[in-house]
């Protein structure tokens, strides 16, 4: 991401006084595309789990002469944002996870990060949850599917030591509900339970969103078929 300039920066202070809302102000506002052309502005933001874009139609009815909104958005598309919900699947089963997304590309981004790095979170999470609980030990071999299971895009094992060291370096935010199946073989049935769960602090710091990006490419390659 490249720095903003001084006219930019001003736009965004003008933005960002707008955007404040009583008693909410330690909820961070992300910039994280801002364009001036001339005497109009575009800009893509975050706040929590609020967020603002706009496509080509919805600018040009805001006022915005055609030809700058199309200048405005020209560099989005190859972005391949998509702003829909974060929503995962988890089943364990003897030591084993399957944690199964709906995205079909998982290097979407969701406003700006890949969706990919809030499902590697997610294991990260569940695995420290459970080894707490004492759930499991010595930890948990993963295995990551898309589009609602079709696509295996790998498998992974994180270790109870490891998923400590990543909760104790990014912390937590506060808990959210984590449905998790657990497959009775006698029965054939699927037992669901539902716990809260933490979640990773890796959207409020820039410098934790950083590592955060940078640990989830190495991480990655630990993958296997």
């Amino acid at each position: 991401m490249t720095k903003a300039s001084t006219v930019e920066q001003q736009v965004q202070a003008a933005v960002l006084k707008k955007l404040l809302i009583p008693n909410q102000s330690r909820i961070k506002v992300n910039f994280y595309k801002t364009k001036v052309i001339g005497d109009y502005a575009y800009l893509q933001w975050s706040q929590g789990e609020a967020g603002g874009a706009a496509t080509a139609t919805s600018l040009i009815n805001d006022g915005i002469p055609p030809t700058i909104a199309n200048r405005f958005l020209e560099t989005s598309a190859s972005r391949q944002t998509d702003n829909s919900e974060i929503q995962t699947s988890i089943i364990f089963d003897e030591g084993e996870a399957f944690l199964s997304v709906a995205d079909k590309n998982v290097n979407a981004y969701f406003y700006n990060t890949q969706r990919r790095d809030y499902h590697i979170a997610k294991m990260f999470e569940t695995t420290s949850f459970m080894c707490e609980k004492n759930m499991v030990y010595p930890g948990i071999f993963w295995h990551y599917y898309a589009n609602n299971g079709r696509a295996k895009l790998g498998s992974v094992n994180i270790s109870c030591k490891l998923a400590k060291q990543v909760v104790e370096a990014y912390k937590v935010r506060s808990p959210e509900p984590t449905t998790i199946g657990f497959p009775q073989e006698e029965s054939g049935t699927l037992i669901k339970k539902n716990y809260r769960i933490g979640i990773l602090n890796t959207d409020y710091d820039s410098n934790k969103k950083r590592r955060w990006i940078k640990f989830v490419e190495t991480f990655t390659k630990a993958f296997r078929q």
